[in-house]
């Protein structure tokens, strides 16, 4: 009896043991399936929050693509007033011109036009009202270039370092457009001449397709004969390149 005993609780000790053995495997495929969801959803999440993203920016550019369309017919309906304009016909352009918007090139130039503008002064605009031009002088724009220069060099290290951070944030961003300004150019011109001669030459300045702006006048003499000084400015703007912009939206692993 007492050996029947001893076996009896060594089949027991034994069950015990393989049980605690299953139990221990059970636990830990168990632990080890928990870990394997939680990191598949965790996963699945993140993919979730990029395509929510993706489809964010899909949206903005339907949207701003969209919105282009619209405003390109509005477009197309100014263009086509402009070439309607009277005030715009051909008998208007220079004999080398080939559209109507030459005029508002004209009046707005896209460069520094100095020395156009000098010869247009002494040849075109004053020449009609019979002054003697005794001096033309245009300021150039050296310091507005350099200043041009200091800013745009000041704007690519702003936008290098925000290139920096956007990289840091996985996404390129493109350079943001930069609208025309226009840009004064200074003249001063003194003129020679009769009260009837000096009046008219202010009226062909006032009358000129260039918006110019008197900022001083000075005026000596005689009704025989008057010495005007003016003071003026006139613009020029710079050209537009407008470019496809293009953004990255990486995915981003944590």
């Amino acid at each position: 009896m007492s050996e029947e005993n001893a076996l009896t609780g060594i089949k027991k000790r034994q069950q015990i043991t393989n049980t605690r053995k299953q139990v221990f495997t059970w636990v830990a495929l168990a632990a080890a399936l928990v870990v394997i969801c939680l990191v598949v959803g965790w996963n699945l999440m993140q993919r979730i929050n990029y395509q929510n993203k993706v489809n964010r920016d899909v949206g903005k550019t339907a949207q701003t693509m969209h919105d282009n369309v619209e405003a390109a017919d509005k477009l197309i309906k100014n263009v086509n007033a402009l070439k309607a304009n009277a005030a715009l016909s051909l008998p208007n352009l220079k004999a080398d011109d080939s559209t109507v918007f030459q005029v508002v090139i004209d009046a707005l130039p896209t460069e520094d036009d100095s020395v156009a503008l000098s010869s247009s002064l002494q040849n075109k605009i004053l020449s009609k009202s019979g002054v003697t031009i005794e001096q033309i002088n245009v300021d150039t724009t050296e310091s507005d270039s350099s200043s041009d220069s200091s800013s745009s060099s000041s704007s690519s290290s702003s936008s290098s370092s925000g290139s920096s951070s956007s990289s840091k944030s996985g996404v390129s961003k493109a350079d943001d457009v930069q609208f025309p300004v226009a840009k004064p150019i200074t003249f001063r011109v003194s003129l020679v001449g009769s009260f009837d001669s000096v009046k008219s030459a202010l009226q062909d300045i006032e009358s000129t397709i260039r918006p110019i702006t008197i900022t001083k006048l000075t005026i000596d003499g005689s009704d025989d004969k008057l010495n005007a000084t003016i003071e003026a400015q006139t613009y020029y703007s710079s050209k537009v390149n407008f470019k496809l912009g293009k953004k990255e939206i990486q995915y981003e692993k944590k």
